[in-house]
């Protein structure tokens, strides 16, 4: 069986030129990598324990310094399109009122400056999302944000909402999975 193999590979290159076999090999590669990041929300003791307070904290991630992307890359032209596959996100570290609740919240990803996609997060308590490790889905159509993403390689977002019930402090966790196709030089391998 491998002796066909060989013979097959050795008959190949003496048909067809260098070139002509650089065509048939495929010279572009998918690569999945996941980024998690945190945003940190404090909400204070006020003088009514059950006002709602509105909250407000971002981050970004930069896929041109992620190591998993760079090992395979020589320059960032070679990436050639990025598609985010999931966005989840959990709440950690809760403390403060129980009966604190994340409302009418929403995670805005930037698609240019001043412009972006808002994708509606579900009204959850806090606590008990931490307590039992729920873990939640960020669903909608991330084209515009892949099409942007593509341009730009770089991803920030925002977390945007209320809570009820405070004082309450808590982690929000997001992990983006992402598919970069990216170029290979074959000459570099």
């Amino acid at each position: 069986m491998k002796l066909n193999y060989i013979l097959s590979v050795v008959l190949a290159c003496l048909i067809f030129s260098c070139d002509e076999l650089e065509e048939l090999i495929d010279k572009e590669v998918t690569i999945t990598t996941s980024y998690t990041d945190a945003v940190t929300i404090n909400i204070a003791s006020e003088a009514d324990p059950e006002t709602d307070v509105n909250f407000r904290n971002g981050g970004m991630f930069d896929f041109l310094n992620n190591s998993d992307i760079t090992e395979v890359i020589g320059t960032p032209e070679q990436i050639k399109k990025i598609e985010i596959v999931s966005i989840k996100y959990e709440y950690k570290d809760f403390s403060g009122n129980v009966d604190a609740q994340a409302l009418n919240s929403f995670f805005f990803i930037a698609t240019g400056f001043m412009n972006g996609e808002s994708f509606p997060v579900q009204n959850e308590k806090i606590a008990e999302a931490d307590l039992l490790g729920s873990v939640f889905n960020l669903t909608g159509d991330f084209s515009r944000v892949n099409n942007f993403i593509t341009e730009g390689k770089l991803f920030s977002y925002l977390y945007e909402g209320n809570v009820s019930h405070n004082p309450a402090f808590f982690r929000v966790e997001i992990t983006v999975t992402a598919k970069l196709t990216v170029e290979v030089n074959l000459d570099d391998i």
